[in-house]
C-alpha cells in the first residue's frame, strides 16, 4: 500500500491535553484532500472497574 503525501500542515488548536492539526494530503491516485483533520494525544489508558454488584 502506498503512503499518502502530506502537502502542508497547520495546527488548529494546541493544549496540554492534545492538539488538532489540519493537513492537506495527496493520495497515491493523485486525489488531494485539503481538510484532513488529525487528533494528536499522548498515550493513555482507560480502565473499567466492575464490582461484584455490577
Amino acid at each position: 500500500m502506498e503512503k499518502w503525501k502530506t502537502l502542508k500542515s497547520k495546527y488548529v488548536h494546541k493544549s496540554r491535553f492534545g492538539n488538532i492539526r489540519r493537513d492537506s494530503c495527496e493520495l497515491p491516485n493523485g486525489m488531494v484532500i485539503d481538510d484532513y483533520y488529525v487528533n494528536e494525544y499522548s498515550d493513555w489508558v482507560n480502565g473499567v472497574v466492575i464490582t461484584r454488584e455490577q
